[in-house]
C-alpha cells in the first residue's frame, strides 16, 4: 500500500510540480497489478485526490489522471 503525496503549494509551480507529478506517474506505471495505490496532495489544506486502490486496468488509468489534475494553487505550505 502506498499513498503518494504531492505538494501543489505556490512553491511548486512550473517545473517543479511538473516533475513531481512524472514522478508519480512513473512510480504508478511501475507498480504491480494488485498494488494499492492512492493520491494525495497538499498546499494549506490536504485533499484526497485518489483513495487506496489495487492497480488493475481499471484503477490505473484513473489514478494517472488524478496526477494530471494536480495543479498549484499559490497557497502556503501548512
Amino acid at each position: 500500500r502506498y499513498l503518494m503525496v504531492l505538494d501543489r503549494s505556490g512553491s511548486m509551480i512550473g517545473e517543479r510540480l511538473a516533475m513531481a507529478k512524472l514522478g508519480a506517474r512513473v512510480f504508478a506505471n511501475l507498480s504491480r497489478e494488485g498494488d494499492k495505490l492512492g493520491l494525495m496532495s497538499f498546499s494549506w489544506d490536504p485533499v484526497l485526490d485518489a483513495p487506496l486502490a489495487p492497480m488493475n486496468a481499471t484503477n490505473r488509468p484513473v489514478l494517472r489522471q488524478a496526477i494530471s489534475n494536480v495543479s498549484s494553487d499559490n497557497g502556503a505550505t501548512g
